[in-house]
């Protein structure tokens, strides 16, 4: 078992639209695509973490994790849905971690 700590940049300002930070855990969701797909069709399960202080709140640690591939992905969401990517903050894991856009992934032996 492994502890993650998750880390991101807040928004430095409120943006208007974003009701909440959400970060999604999945070992099988391993893009932007797969994540928001998996959330348009509320097929991604519950978020690991959500608050809604986005401009203070910028760590999780995701504790007791199983071995294998877990993949991390920061969410924004308002009242129309989920935005992965561009408009949202990126998640970035520990050094041992791997990222791709806003998907970050880590291996836990």
């Amino acid at each position: 078992m492994a502890n993650i700590k998750i880390t991101w940049t807040p928004y430095a300002s409120d943006p208007g639209d974003v009701d909440t930070i959400e970060l999604y855990h999945s070992e099988t969701l391993s893009s932007e695509q797969d994540f928001q797909n998996a959330l348009d069709s509320s097929t991604a399960g519950s978020p690991v973490f959500t608050s809604s202080s986005i401009t203070s709140a910028s760590e999780y640690t995701h504790s007791d994790v199983s071995s294998g591939t877990h993949y991390y992905c920061l969410v924004a969401k308002n009242a129309g849905g989920y935005n992965v990517g561009a408009d949202a903050p990126t998640a970035t894991v520990p050094a041992a971690g791997t990222q791709s856009g806003a998907v970050a992934c880590v291996a836990v032996a």
